[in-house]
């Protein structure tokens, strides 16, 4: 199969941060993005810029949303909320836009199902699976509410808590998602574990951590080379933005 190579053009032509934003990227298109995605700086500020409007429009007042947002898309989408995204920036976190940047997820980690990951009886049940159909319908609030029981149920269950983890860095609560990934690496060698070191490494880097977070994803084990390679495109990335 040819690897896609993407262009900033190409993403800005096919309109592939707003599709990403919006969770409509799969297949090729959204591998070639996520390619594209973690070597350019203009692209990763571009979703990042978007994901702080999302998160704001979230954290604010239900009735303002519908209005905000249609203000904001009216004006030109990403590109007119520039001034709103940095400003947001500037007085709600502290953290520099380079970090949030880095920081952003694309999209959130897939879950293929327990079986293709662990044959553990003990992973499955059905308020996982209910937990599950939230998370894979994007309701990450009502799948993290059911994760933490799953969690608080049986602190070993891997799969539960990488995707409570998951489900709270989706919805912008970046401590907890930290937390919960950290709780899930400290169970040892499980599958879970390379993507768990990843994933909170990027919410490190959203709280402004960045050498926290560079030791996290040097924590990724280089045998598991699909998320390895992203690992070490992202520690790259953190490390020429630091030294900055």
């Amino acid at each position: 199969m040819t690897e896609i190579i993407l262009t900033c053009e190409d993403v800005e032509r096919d309109a592939l941060v707003e599709r990403s934003l919006a969770g409509r990227l799969t297949g090729a298109d959204r591998d070639a993005f996520e390619a594209h995605y973690l070597t350019c700086e203009r692209c990763q500020t571009e979703l990042q810029l978007g994901t702080a409007v999302r998160m704001a429009l979230r954290s604010s007042p239900a009735a303002l949303r519908p209005r905000a947002w249609a203000r904001w898309a009216g004006i030109g989408g990403l590109a007119a909320a520039t001034l709103v995204a940095t400003v947001l920036w500037r007085a709600q976190s502290g953290v520099p836009p380079e970090l949030l940047s880095l920081g952003a997820v694309i999209q959130a980690p897939v879950y293929l199902g327990v079986p293709l990951r662990s044959t553990s009886a003990a992973d499955g049940g059905r308020a996982f699976d209910e937990a599950m159909r939230d998370y894979q319908a994007e309701r990450f609030d009502d799948a993290a509410r059911r994760l933490q029981q799953v969690v608080r149920d049986d602190a070993n269950h891997a799969p539960a808590g990488f995707f409570l983890g998951a489900s709270l860095l989706m919805i912008g609560d970046d401590d907890e998602a930290a937390a919960a990934f950290a709780r899930v690496i400290a169970l040892g060698d499980t599958p879970y574990q390379p993507e768990a070191h990843f994933y909170r490494a990027k919410a490190l880097l959203r709280l402004g951590q960045a050498d926290a977070a560079l030791t996290e994803l040097g924590a990724v084990n280089p045998r598991s080379e699909v998320i390895a390679t992203q690992a070490r495109a992202l520690a790259d990335s953190t490390s020429r933005r630091r030294a900055r």
